[in-house]
């Protein structure tokens, strides 16, 4: 059997990772383009990327047809970005389009290469035991089980298994010949009864346990810091002391408080950390997700918010407070930014699980 073909059309050669994230750019004026595209990815949750982060990927199906297989992926694995380049953003077409008899993919590497490994399943299961219209089999021969989605919505369950979404021509036992559905939706009990043959159901459920899958977890870490003049850096990493101290004129760094969070993450997932300082004085962590890659290597947040309030309750007055988004590389602390005469760090690492 034939593979389908998989060229990649454009490869952008990934930049190395800043330790210290910036703020990407304004414009002044209000109501111009780069407003725009800033306030749609913080409205819609849109991911943000670099141009040297996504690459073009041409898939060709063997079987089924590039217009099916769209349809079928596109609930599971379709979704749009904001590409920046040299400042400028700018909003490509989906990810995934239709060219000819091949799709395009146009994505990060480890996105991509999700999105082919499910396009393959599809492109086989599409031709998973062709029957003739007039073949018909005994009720005994068939096998039922019932499937409610994990992880994925019902919708996009439908779509992956709509190449099995066929009549089986049935002989019952009375002699009698009737037209069964091989899938039933039944989406207000939140399940799909599958009436198939036991060859045919063992390629569901390895189609299923592909896209079925659960939101990978990571461990985030937040330390705040401030420069001063005193001893106070023991206890943290060497490493981050010095770039620190490459930032600003202090060579030490006091730990005001920090807090650890663990949980699933997933485009568009809003994450939040609230890290009382014990002297009276509050900071608060405030994240959306913009992607995270499966091999757990980065994660992007498209948009960070980070303050330091007086009181407890934190409603008093701002002692430190920027808006950033940054990178993450797994195990690395990045450095999200500082504020303050005597600047105020915040600083993050994540950890993929």
């Amino acid at each position: 059997m034939n593979k389908p073909q998989i060229l990649v059309i454009l490869a952008l050669a990934g930049a190395a990772l800043l330790p210290v994230a910036t703020a990407h750019a304004q414009d002044a004026d209000t109501g111009n383009p780069a407003q725009d595209l800033q306030d749609m990815a913080r409205a819609h949750g849109l991911p943000v990327f670099s141009s040297d982060q996504v690459k073009v990927t041409l898939f060709t199906p063997q079987h089924a047809s590039a217009a099916q297989l769209i349809n079928s992926i596109h609930p599971i694995h379709g979704r749009q970005f904001i590409l920046e380049e040299n400042g400028a953003r700018q909003t490509p077409p989906r990810n995934l389009q239709g060219v000819g008899d091949s799709i395009l993919i146009f994505d990060t590497p480890e996105y991509t290469a999700r999105v082919v490994a499910t396009l393959q399943a599809l492109d086989l299961e599409s031709v998973a035991e062709p029957r003739e219209p007039q073949e018909f089999m005994a009720e005994a021969e068939l096998e039922m089980f019932e499937y409610s989605p994990q992880f994925i919505s019902f919708d996009a369950a439908l779509q992956a298994l709509k190449p099995f979404d066929q009549k089986v021509q049935v002989q019952r036992s009375d002699w009698s010949v009737t037209r069964l559905p091989a899938l039933t939706a039944a989406e207000e009990l939140g399940h799909i009864l599958v009436r198939e043959t036991p060859n045919v159901i063992v390629n569901i459920r390895e189609l299923l346990a592909r896209v079925d899958v659960p939101a990978p977890h990571i461990t985030l870490s937040c330390l705040v810091l401030q420069a001063t003049r005193e001893p106070g850096s023991d206890g943290l990493p060497a490493e981050l002391v010095s770039n620190l101290s490459a930032l600003v004129p202090y060579d030490q760094f006091e730990q005001l408080t920090m807090g650890l969070l663990t949980s699933s993450v997933k485009a568009g997932g809003k994450l939040s950390l609230r890290m009382p300082t014990g002297d009276n004085r509050t900071c608060s962590l405030h994240m959306r997700v913009g992607a995270f890659d499966g091999t757990g290597d980065t994660l992007t947040f498209d948009q960070i918010n980070f303050s330091m309030y007086h009181g407890a309750a934190g409603n008093g007055p701002a002692l430190a407070d920027f808006t950033t988004a940054a990178t993450i590389t797994n195990g690395e602390y990045v450095v999200l930014g500082a504020s303050g005469p005597q600047p105020i760090f915040a600083v993050l690492r994540m950890t993929s699980r």
